[in-house]
């Protein structure tokens, strides 16, 4: 039923919550990030839900979970506009 949650998403909010209110109760602050390999990633997406293709974190209950991206070509694709080629007729690489 769409109406239903998840239980493994259940447990992953509770889990989450859980750790941020042990990990603040010992005085972290700040931004919290957990690093998990695309194995790991690919369970948490079927869980979560992450709708955007390419996407390589989640937020989750005060948490960042990252991950790295897929492959070389997707991270090339990302960054192919940081300045370092010059511009044509004032297009960004992307745009040409």
């Amino acid at each position: 039923m769409s109406g239903e949650l998840d239980p493994r998403l259940v447990g992953l909010l509770k889990a989450s919550l859980s750790f941020i209110d042990a990990l603040r109760d010992i005085g972290v602050e700040g931004e919290i990030a957990v690093k998990i390999d695309r194995d790991g990633a690919r369970q948490l997406v079927n869980v979560v839900d992450v709708h955007e293709r390419g996407r390589n974190g989640v937020n989750i209950a005060g948490l960042r979970f990252e991950w790295p991206k897929t492959d070389a070509v997707e991270a090339f694709a990302e960054n192919d506009n940081d300045g370092d080629l010059p511009l044509v007729n004032d297009e960004t690489p992307a745009l040409k």
